[in-house]
């Protein structure tokens, strides 16, 4: 996946890519939340990749704006390259 680079951007397929290949199953896990404003946050979490019994785990920095109801995320940064691939 790749991330536009328009404020605000989506976070969409990369072209080039064989689409018809499975992508990773991925989801952030929350280690902490910060309320900056209102309607912003920080969120420090980690991004945990996996793929054919493999998982990948990467720290990562948000930070979100809330538009009306939505919590959008203005800023994704990974904070270290990612840990080695390890076998579940």
């Amino acid at each position: 996946m790749c991330v536009s680079h328009e404020p605000m951007g989506e976070l969409g397929p990369c072209g080039g890519m064989d689409r018809s290949a499975p992508a990773p199953a991925s989801r952030f896990v929350i280690q902490s939340l910060r309320l900056i404003t209102p309607d912003v946050a920080l969120v420090d979490a980690v991004n945990n990749r996996e793929f054919a019994g493999v998982s990948r785990l990467s720290p990562v920095l948000l930070v979100l704006r809330r538009e009306g109801d939505v919590w959008k995320i203005a800023s994704l940064r990974v904070m270290a390259p990612p840990k080695p691939w390890v076998a579940q």
